[in-house]
């Protein structure tokens, strides 16, 4: 082996285990489901974030907001005035704080200032 391809060779290595230690970052992974009693329901139709910083999902058993730590579950239980609870998908604009949601039953709720809205009704309901 020729002095070039030994210092090239051993380059190579230096910076083969140099890049590789720089590129272990910790992850934390975390399963959620149904079965663990964080989701009402395992089947997620669409997942939008607030300008709140909250994670919504829409489930076929109501909206869940998401805060980093807990799940929150919204549907004709504990929000008055919703007649299903079979959520389709959201759509609207985060930046402006309207986030727009239909259920089964065509009904159009508004999530703004973590509040649902509906619109059919005419009735705000708190979610904090």
């Amino acid at each position: 082996m020729t002095s070039s391809n030994y210092f090239y060779n051993s380059l190579f290595v230096l910076l083969f285990i140099t890049l590789t230690g720089y590129s272990q970052d910790k992850y934390h992974l975390t399963w959620y489901s149904a079965d663990s009693n964080h989701l009402p329901q395992n089947s997620v139709k669409s997942i939008t974030p607030d300008k709140h910083g909250f994670i919504w999902l829409s489930t076929e058993n109501g909206v869940v907001r998401y805060d980093g730590q807990n799940f929150k579950n919204y549907n004709s239980e504990n929000v008055k005035n919703i007649l299903a609870n079979r959520m389709m998908f959201f759509f609207g604009n985060k930046q402006k704080d309207s986030i727009f949601i239909f259920n089964e039953k065509k009904e159009t709720l508004l999530i703004n200032k973590r509040n649902v809205y509906n619109r059919e009704i005419d009735l705000y309901t708190n979610l904090n």
